[in-house]
């Protein structure tokens, strides 16, 4: 489907959570062979995904074989452990016999019962004989981490850089580690720097740069001078919001006297 905002087209998508799984058994060999090692490792990508407070989730586990083959019939159970005695188990049932793909939803009502946080969980199969193994969800454990969050609208950026984070130079300048710029961010061009002071006296410059990976170095010449302040004595927050897609952003700060405690950057869509 798609959607739109005032002076722009965006397309918006349905993204749908994968969840890749590995059951440790050839099912290609004879009944008498493929349970033999089923717990001998399958290296495979990290399988962990995210719950949402106040919505519907629905989570796609595409299931496989040792051999890689689509799991197209089976009787999986998703067990997620929370807190210290808390269990919720939920049904996996088939979506797709085709392609191994297993479809667990989640009612907003079951997911506000998690707890906000990782969480530990695990997907147990059922076999014919009526023996009950684990599903591979990690490279070297059946046990896998979801995050449970507590609203479906993101939190802000972590864009914050305290004082002890600064770099340094023998000629008495401290440099941040670079921070996100609106550059990175569709249909923005604004961030406000928002810097924040007990009794300072010095210097404080903003350097921007377009560079994906700028050099760090103080005088590289991946990074220009976008303004500069002095201060005296200065107690509070003071802000500056600069114009521009920059990829990323940097503050130099020169004290005379006093404390710079932190720096924090928030970004506009226009």
């Amino acid at each position: 489907m798609s959607d739109s905002v005032i002076g722009h087209s965006q397309p918006i998508f349905n993204i749908r959570q994968v969840v890749n799984l590995t059951y440790l058994a050839n099912t290609q060999l004879s009944v008498n062979t493929q349970f033999k090692h089923v717990l001998h490792n399958d290296p495979m990508i990290c399988s962990d995904f995210h719950l949402f407070h106040g919505v519907t989730n629905e989570i796609y586990f595409f299931i496989r074989d040792s051999a890689r083959l689509p799991m197209q019939s089976g009787n999986f159970t998703l067990n997620l452990r929370f807190d210290d005695d808390g269990l919720l188990q939920s049904p996996m049932p088939l979506w797709s016999a085709e392609k191994g793909i297993y479809l667990m939803g989640l009612s907003p009502d079951i997911v506000e019962q998690l707890p906000l946080g990782p969480q530990r969980w695990s997907v147990s199969y059922l076999r014919g004989d009526g023996s009950m193994v684990l599903l591979w969800t990690e490279h070297d454990s059946p046990y896998g981490v979801v995050y449970v969050h507590e609203s479906p609208v993101p939190e802000p950026m972590p864009t914050m850089v305290v004082w002890e984070q600064f770099s340094p130079l023998l000629t008495g300048q401290y440099y941040s580690s670079a921070l996100r710029g609106a550059g990175q961010n569709s249909f923005t061009n604004e961030q406000t720097m928002i810097f924040n002071m007990s009794g300072f006296t010095g210097t404080v410059r903003i350097d921007g740069s377009l560079n994906g990976q700028p050099d760090s170095a103080a005088e590289a010449p991946d990074w220009s001078e976008v303004e500069s302040f002095d201060y005296r004595d200065f107690t509070g927050e003071d802000s500056s919001t600069v114009s521009g897609n920059y990829v990323w952003l940097r503050a130099m700060v020169k004290p005379k006297s006093g404390t710079f405690n932190y720096l924090k950057v928030h970004q506009y869509v226009l």
